[in-house]
């Protein structure tokens, strides 16, 4: 496959993801952009994602959570009395109850009695009889490398309700519908010959001549390679290590990690305690992000220099890199219910240098490095698709030194049958299936966003004298009326593909609702929140009504997110979350500087939007913080784009009524032009509300 192929088959994945409730297996050999795909996928969705994976050092390294945290398993065989004595709290079903997109990574290590403990909890929790409750999933990895984890006991104990332990052996599998696509095109090797020998050794099809290629790689003097050792057993890296870093002379420098809170140090992907002289071999553990390329992740080199803050590496090919320690963190999920979102939550800290010893490494922890050469001790491989994953960390065949020759009953296949991969190659059929789940999915999307009989209900008045609360009903039962036609129009759209007009009229539909739902009702109902807020007597009316605030802007913000989700599929591009709805996100799978950990100051705006949303008026504030009314005005207006502010806490609605009609005519607004049509009757601060509202609503 040509990297077009490559990259329609990456744009097709992503576009199944975003725009349809189709489940994914995204596969490939190793360096085939598995791990660039999932950072651009966590990036590029609207949806309420969580990453998880099925190992620690897994989830730590794609930044997110493990499997059993996720939901609560317990670390042992998981059959059905098992699983269902599993007592989720309440946070956790909340989460999962919210929960759009859950992408496992490392899907190899997916267990089948996992897979379904999964199923079973998601189906109670959500009460969907659906595989998974009804939730979209993402599984990416490569089947042909590391297998699932499993104890003698654990296969002892699940024998019988398993072929394997293989996850598309689990009993929800099938019901999953799973669509896989390969990435086939390897960006680590170029040499042909090379990629055609990992192919052969990948899937266990190991010709006689193939094999011969392999062990003419075999090195005697292997030793005298200066190059590290890829082994099957932790207890042979540990001696090799320890007694090459002791005979070298001199001090032995020692740096403990810096642990806060929640984090299980064995899921580093550094030593908890790092023990280096200078001249030890060392193998750099990140890639370069600072666009110079000068190293990657698997990098190996001797330290030069070392003092308590910095370690300074001199790689083999004369490079000479400053190290500093960094952070990596142990995350959580957590759902927010004011942006109606999830979002990560730090929940402990790893702070190293990223650097090991590099006189040998296992298999295992070599998965996702890259390395210009290395010595293979795999003569006692005993898992399948570890000779695949030692061979295929080089990037050429003559970085390979063989520590013995290798014999075919080494290289074991696993059990994954050729025809699992054939529904993936017909990209023909794929992309029909795209357009017709596309459709189906958009269809739907838009009935939900503009979808009114919750806010029609909830705003029903509950007596005659509950007048401001029957205004606003009024509208929102005459704004139900106008998104049935308008979602009649959309649905022909959507019938038809035209993506381009659908995009077009999602943006005027966004333009019009957001108006009349702040200036008609969210309005009216703060109007009244801020006047009686000190009347004892209508504190049960005003929780109500910011009740129904937050539903008018979860409303707003729904509709947001669909002018943003068709204009993705009309510009047919993916794109970033909408600030309204998105959590921020933590690129865990990279170093955190050590001021994102710390408590940062909160800005001057946001010290006024907290004291105005806890009920203070634009003079108390003014007060309190020794500021100009204008500059407090100013300051909230900073949020009427974000639905946190609207234009009639800044601007009283008679005003409003009175120049609305005229300003909405300036074609360009701006503070000067907006002055002379306010007649004075607007300070600066209002001036520049209006301003904002203007640009943000009616350009």
């Amino acid at each position: 496959m040509n990297q077009d192929n490559q990259h329609s088959i990456a744009s097709i994945a992503l576009d199944f993801i975003n725009h349809t409730y189709q489940n994914v297996f995204l596969t490939g050999g190793a360096g085939t952009g598995k791990t660039t795909f999932l950072k651009i996928l966590r990036s590029q969705t609207h949806k309420k994602l969580a990453i998880a994976a099925p190992t620690g050092v897994a989830a730590v390294n794609a930044g997110g959570i493990t499997i059993h945290s996720l939901f609560g398993l317990p670390a042992r065989p998981l059959d059905n009395g098992t699983v269902k004595n599993i007592h989720l709290s309440g946070q956790s079903k909340s989460l999962l109850r919210e929960l759009e997109l859950l992408v496992i990574d490392e899907a190899s290590m997916l267990r089948a009695d996992v897979l379904d403990a999964m199923d079973y909890l998601l189906k109670e929790v959500r009460q969907d009889l659906r595989p998974l409750g009804g939730l979209q999933i993402v599984l990416i990895g490569d089947l042909f490398q590391l297998p699932p984890i499993e104890t003698r006991k654990d296969a002892e104990t699940l024998q019988g309700l398993y072929q394997n332990l293989y996850f598309i052996n689990a009993k929800t599998f099938p019901g999953l519908n799973m669509l896989m696509l390969e990435l086939t095109e390897i960006y680590r090797q170029s040499d042909p010959v090379f990629i055609n020998l990992l192919n052969a050794i990948r899937r266990g099809r190991l010709l006689d001549n193939e094999l011969e290629m392999l062990n003419s790689l075999y090195s005697p003097d292997w030793f005298q390679k200066e190059a590290v050792i890829l082994t099957t057993h932790n207890r042979y890296v540990s001696e090799v290590n320890d007694q090459r870093l002791k005979s070298l002379p001199g001090l032995v420098y020692t740096f403990p990690a810096e642990i806060t809170g929640d984090f299980f140090a064995d899921n580093a992907p550094v030593d908890n305690i790092l023990q280096l002289k200078i001249g030890c071999r060392v193998m750099v553990i990140k890639n370069d992000n600072t666009g110079n390329s000068q190293f990657f992740n698997g990098k190996v080199g001797l330290v030069s220099v070392i003092d308590n803050q910095a370690i300074e590496v001199k790689f083999d090919d004369g490079t000479i890199i400053t190290f500093n320690r960094e952070i990596w963190s142990n995350v959580s999920y957590a759902t927010d219910a004011e942006n109606d979102s999830l979002k990560e939550v730090v929940i402990g800290t790893f702070k190293q240098f990223p650097l090991k010893l590099a006189w040998a490494i296992t298999v295992h922890k070599s998965q996702g490095l890259t390395f210009e050469k290395a010595v293979i001790d795999i003569a006692e491989a005993f898992a399948p698709g570890q000779v695949y994953v030692a061979l295929s960390r080089i990037r050429m065949l003559k970085g390979v030194f063989l520590k013995s020759t290798i014999s075919s009953s080494v290289i074991i296949a696993p059990p994954i049958t050729e025809t699992m991969f054939l529904g993936g190659s017909d990209i023909h059929k794929i992309k029909m299936k795209l357009r017709e789940d596309k459709k189906a999915y958009m269809k739907d999307f838009l009935f939900k966003s503009f979808q009114w009989d919750q806010l029609n209900y909830a705003t029903i008045p509950i007596n005659a004298s509950d007048t401001i609360i029957k205004n606003v009903h009024d509208v929102s039962e005459k704004l139900q009326g106008y998104a049935s036609t308008f979602l009649d129009k959309a649905n022909q759209y959507i019938y038809d593909e035209n993506w381009k007009l659908l995009s077009d009229r999602l943006v005027q539909a966004e333009t019009y609702f957001s108006s009349e739902i702040n200036l008609k009702c969210i309005g009216l109902l703060k109007d009244f929140i801020k006047k009686e807020k000190d009347d004892f007597k209508f504190r049960a009316d005003i929780n109500r009504m910011k009740n129904y605030v937050k539903l008018f802007q979860e409303k707003i913000s729904g509709i947001a997110l669909a002018c943003k989700v068709a204009k993705g599929v009309a510009e047919g591009v993916n794109y970033l979350p909408h600030e309204i709805t998105a959590p921020k996100k933590t690129a865990l799978n990279k170093v955190i500087p050590t001021t994102q950990l710390r408590s940062t100051s909160i800005s001057t705006e946001a010290q006024s939007l907290k004291l105005f949303l806890s009920g203070d008026s634009i003079a108390e504030i003014a007060s309190r913080r020794s500021l100009g009314i204008p500059a407090i005005e100013a300051h909230l207006a900073s949020y009427i784009p974000t639905g946190e502010v609207n234009l009639v806490d800044i601007v009283p609605q008679d005003i409003l009524n009175e120049i609305l009609p005229l300003v909405r005519q300036i074609k360009s607004p701006s503070i000067a032009r907006l002055r002379p049509v306010s007649a004075g009757k607007l300070s600066m601060g209002q001036l520049q509300a209006l301003n904002i509202y203007l640009k943000t609503f009616h350009n």
